[in-house]
């Protein structure tokens, strides 16, 4: 990132998030999406909700992401029938809030690297930069 241009103490910040997930387990997808079609149908609805969600995977992923927040979808992902790939985390300075619905049309269009107060970053490529190290360092004990 290049360096901090934001406000000294910023009165308002931003929190841009990115999560990558692999659909690894469509049935157990659709079959988690569809108990949660049943339960918001409720007894007595005759089948109804299988239409909701079908064969469809992104009808699951539209009901999942309805019911659940995105952190107990990490949380749970491998019960969703998902596999984590690499997600990062900005929180960046502003002078101000925006006008409410200001950035929803573009909610990403506005995220300026030189705002960002700090970032969190998790990739399967920073396990292989480390297990590389460790199988380059000699073992301890050995000459």
């Amino acid at each position: 990132l290049p360096p901090y241009a934001g406000p000294a103490e910023p009165s308002a910040l931003s929190v841009l998030i990115r999560r990558d997930y692999a659909v690894v387990e469509p049935p157990r997808l659709l079959a988690q999406a569809q108990r949660l079609a049943d339960i918001d149908a409720g007894p007595g609805a005759d089948g109804y909700t299988g239409a909701v969600v079908g064969t469809s995977v992104h009808s699951a992923l539209g009901v999942l992401f309805g019911e659940y927040e995105p952190d107990e979808i990490a949380s749970r992902h491998k019960e969703f029938g998902l596999e984590e790939g690499d997600s990062t985390l900005w929180v960046s300075a502003a002078e101000a809030l925006p006008e409410p619905g200001e950035w929803l049309g573009a909610p990403f269009e506005d995220a300026d690297p030189e705002l960002v107060v700090c970032r969190f970053d998790v990739s399967a490529v920073f396990d292989e930069e480390e297990l590389d190290e460790e199988l380059d360092e000699p073992a301890a004990g050995r000459a």
